[in-house]
């Protein structure tokens, strides 16, 4: 019953800490996505589950295998790169800006980001990433680099994926 508790410890967090998105794995977390979209949508009406409807709109699926359409830096096109390094990306440069510190309490993160490791480059130039070893696995370092390309898609400017300029504001 794992997989349903992480769905009632999603439903536990919203209610508590009622944050502005959550995403969700597109290819674990797709059993999820639809059980929390149910629950919202069942919520809907229901006097005193607000927090629980308020789901169908912040709760979005990351699909690492896909593309994921951003804006270029510099051109300010719309591109596609590849989601999962994209994601993982994201996280390398807040670790190289110094915007990341890990608890000295946490004795999980550290062995996990140490194991995260290329494996190859495919031909497209694109990274495949893999465990050195498989019995250090890597959810708590999967959350992270969820949560950092979750508020950079949401609140990065490059990245957003509706950007309003306004003239003379």
């Amino acid at each position: 019953f794992t997989q349903l508790a992480s769905v009632d410890k999603v439903v536990e967090i919203n209610k508590k800490w009622k944050p502005a998105f959550i995403f969700v794995d597109a290819g674990n977390g797709s059993s999820n996505y639809e059980l929390l979209m149910k629950f919202a949508y069942d919520a809907i009406g229901r006097p005193g589950d607000i927090d629980t409807a308020r789901l169908k709109d912040i709760l979005s699926k990351y699909d690492s295998g896909a593309a994921i359409e951003v804006q270029d830096a510099i051109t300010h096109e719309r591109v596609k790169k590849p989601a999962k390094s994209f994601m993982v990306n994201s996280s390398v440069r807040l670790f190289e800006q110094n915007k990341i510190r890990i608890s000295i309490h946490d004795h999980v993160l550290t062995p996990q980001l140490q194991n995260y490791i290329i494996e190859r480059i495919t031909p497209s130039g694109n990274p495949v990433y893999c465990l050195e070893k498989e019995s250090v696995l890597d959810h708590r370092l999967d959350a992270l680099n969820l949560a950092i390309v979750a508020f950079q898609l949401n609140f990065d400017i490059l990245y957003k994926k509706e950007i309003n300029y306004r003239v003379g504001a």
